[in-house]
């Protein structure tokens, strides 16, 4: 075993299910990215497309192999989880046996990896849970369920062979209790961070997007096109401000986030938006941007009035996070999260729901009463005519991602965790 030396370098292995758009995937190349300075690096993935993927995974920052591309995700739009599962395992095989060694592998998404390493090498694993998978599920019938209780079996009892396990927030821990009863020892919070440096460069080419902020006021709401992160909420809501700021027309709303035209639902949501902004006669001043540039994001994040944030029983949502350190007033939900990283009033105005605090199943479209949007809209409107706060708010969002959210707090926590872990063989219980 070798010693608890924080100076010792370690070669890590990150095994990441897809490498595309999205906070996972942003945390995950953040990881890599800042622990190479310590560490010695590789980036393993099943899928990786060039033009749907972030800088540091193309550019050469960030060495990048796929294993499995060529296995299917689903049969006929079904048994994704089985797939996903069979792709991790060959991902992971294909390392042990035919590439690099490693000290320690970080894991996150798909658990099934790591009793593989566990039965055929050394090495440690820390497992990094964004959410249990088994409250990601769509509800089903009753075969629907077998096959759920049998993935869910194995994720726990997958999970109980990781050297550590680390989640993103308090919620998200909670949760991992609730999930597991099984695996007694409390996971670690490892909130996710910004690399501030990369938020503040503005890009050379410039963004399409930058037209539409002439001479108006723009709300965006950034997020995945999925059901479960709610972007009709903010559509709505938008709606919702005709009745209540005079200079309507003068207001724009910016819809963007991951797209990717392979998956149905991100094809029907994108779709059902666009044909509700027009069913309403606001179809004008929206704007849907799927899968959006470097340029696009500084714009978006730099110029927008105010970001709109509205999953209910988000994990952690960096979007907030992003949203305070460009100093943008964010308005969320009272929900997940987000009450960890906004304070309210302060950094931000978080809206109160009307069921109690719970995450949601996943594919299944939120239910936003008249009064929530009400509310959403009037917390929107509370930005827009006070510019004082909106400084305010920009200016303490900003400070509070420097001293909570920071890259370099990130990844000195995480080189801790890695150095613990190769300290001891302890095991989940």
């Amino acid at each position: 075993m070798k010693s608890n030396n924080t100076t010792e370098k370690y070669k890590i292995g990150f095994i990441h299910p897809d490498l595309g758009f999205g906070g996972a995937e942003r945390l995950i190349v953040d990881a890599a990215v800042g622990i190479q300075k310590h560490h010695s690096v590789n980036m393993y993935t099943q899928y990786h497309d060039e033009n749907r993927c972030f800088e540091e995974t193309k550019d050469g920052t960030l060495n990048v192999t796929v294993y499995g591309n060529w296995i299917p995700r689903s049969t006929f739009g079904f048994f994704h989880v089985f797939w996903a599962i069979i792709r991790m395992i060959y991902c992971t095989l294909r390392i042990i046996f035919f590439d690099k060694q490693h000290d320690i592998y970080i894991v996150d998404q798909v658990s099934a990896a790591i009793p593989f390493i566990k039965l055929f090498t050394r090495s440690k694993v820390i497992f990094y849970c964004h959410f249990p998978d088994k409250y990601l599920s769509r509800p089903g019938g009753f075969l629907k369920k077998i096959y759920r209780f049998i993935f869910d079996w194995v994720e726990e009892k997958t999970l109980s062979f990781a050297d550590m396990v680390l989640v993103n927030s308090h919620f998200t821990q909670n949760i991992f209790k609730t999930a597991f009863p099984n695996i007694k020892r409390l996971p670690a919070v490892l909130y996710p961070s910004l690399d501030q440096a990369s938020y503040d460069i503005k890009p050379g080419e410039n963004s399409e997007l930058t037209p539409i902020y002439s001479g108006k006021r723009v709300m965006a709401s950034i997020n995945r096109f999925e059901r479960k992160k709610n972007h009709m909420l903010a559509l709505e809501s938008f709606i919702e401000l005709r009745d209540i700021i005079m200079d309507f027309k003068s207001l724009h709303l910016v819809i963007a986030g991951g797209y990717d035209k392979r998956l149905k639902e991100n094809v029907d949501v994108k779709q059902e938006l666009e044909d509700f902004a027009k069913a309403n006669n606001v179809h004008k001043q929206v704007t849907f941007v799927p899968s959006f540039t470097n340029a696009d994001r500084y714009v978006l994040l730099h110029e927008s009035t105010c970001i709109l944030y509205t999953p209910r029983g988000e994990h952690f949502g960096i979007v907030p996070v992003e949203s305070m350190y460009c100093e943008r007033p964010i308005v969320a939900l009272r929900s997940g999260g987000p009450k960890e990283s906004i304070v309210d009033g302060i950094t931000g105005l978080l809206v109160d729901i009307d069921e109690e605090d719970t995450f949601d199943i996943a594919g299944v479209t939120p239910d936003n009463s008249k009064e929530l949007v009400t509310r959403y809209a009037q917390a929107i409107s509370e930005l827009l005519i006070d510019k004082k706060k909106r400084q305010d708010m920009g200016k303490a969002g900003r400070h509070r991602v420097q001293t909570v959210f920071s890259i370099k707090t990130f990844i000195e926590s995480l080189n801790t965790y890695v150095h613990r872990v190769m300290g001891t063989h302890e095991k989940m219980d």
